[in-house]
């Protein structure tokens, strides 16, 4: 099933409807605490995108996308890589648990899936019409509901980024994914790898264009496409994942 069917499910339902409505409702709230993040929608970034014109209707949506590789068996002879999205329109304390999260695909291999990219080119394709064309649907009570969709983060973990962004493999020197920290091995020692510069430049949106591999790009990456993509600021990283490695 496509996105355009899920969400389009969603918002004609009134029970999920209200649900989506929750970033209209925050952003539209009285007396928010001055220099206080609490939630996605106060970050400079989807400020800026909102005050270019988006978000308009109280029935727009926001999402994020989001991939992930697993394996089923302890020796990991075959990997799973999912895709799915985070509605971030949600409740903050309901938009990460199973049920509001939606899965547009599962792809199988010995290794990461060499079509990836092509999987990933379709659903962007349709996530830039989503965001460009108003989606018209009708309820069961005949109201008609009008929304757009935009994908404004997307992320994983580590491995999960990289994928998204082909900058710097976790391993290289320059293995940060959103700015040129070099990476140091501990004690002299040729393994493992810490990147202590947490003042070091941010990598920027044409330097995804450029994609140097002389910067650790390893290909220019497929989100470079969408408008939306504001380089390092529109990547997220699963928590843990980041802090234990």
């Amino acid at each position: 099933m496509s996105l355009s069917d899920i969400v389009s499910r969603l918002l004609a339902n009134p029970d999920t409807r209200a649900e989506l409505r929750y970033s209209h409702e925050y952003d539209n709230r009285e007396n928010p605490e001055p220099n206080v993040i609490a939630d996605f929608f106060e970050g400079e970034e989807y400020k800026a995108f909102k005050n270019n014109n988006n978000f308009q209707s109280k029935n727009d949506v926001a999402i994020a996308l989001v991939n992930d590789g697993f394996v089923t068996t302890k020796r990991g002879g075959r990997l799973y890589t999912m895709i799915h999205v985070i509605v971030l329109s949600y409740d903050p304390q309901k938009r990460y648990k199973d049920g509001y999260l939606i899965q547009l695909c599962i792809l199988s291999g010995k290794k990461k899936h060499a079509s990836f990219a092509s999987y990933l080119s379709m659903i962007l394709a349709e996530m830039h019409y989503l965001s460009t064309y108003r989606m018209v649907v009708k309820t069961p009570d005949n109201q008609i509901i009008r929304s757009k969709v935009h994908c404004l983060a997307f992320g994983g973990d580590t491995l999960g980024v990289f994928e998204f962004s082909r900058a710097a493999y976790k391993s290289s020197n320059l293995g940060c994914q959103i700015c040129y920290t070099h990476g140091v091995h501990p004690n002299n020692r040729s393994y493992g790898m810490y990147f202590p510069d947490s003042n070091a430049p941010l990598r920027t949106r044409q330097d995804y264009l450029d994609a140097d591999p002389v910067l650790g790009f390893s290909g220019r990456s497929i989100l470079t496409q969408p408008d939306v993509f504001a380089g390092p600021q529109s990547l997220i990283f699963d928590e843990l994942p980041v802090v234990s490695k």
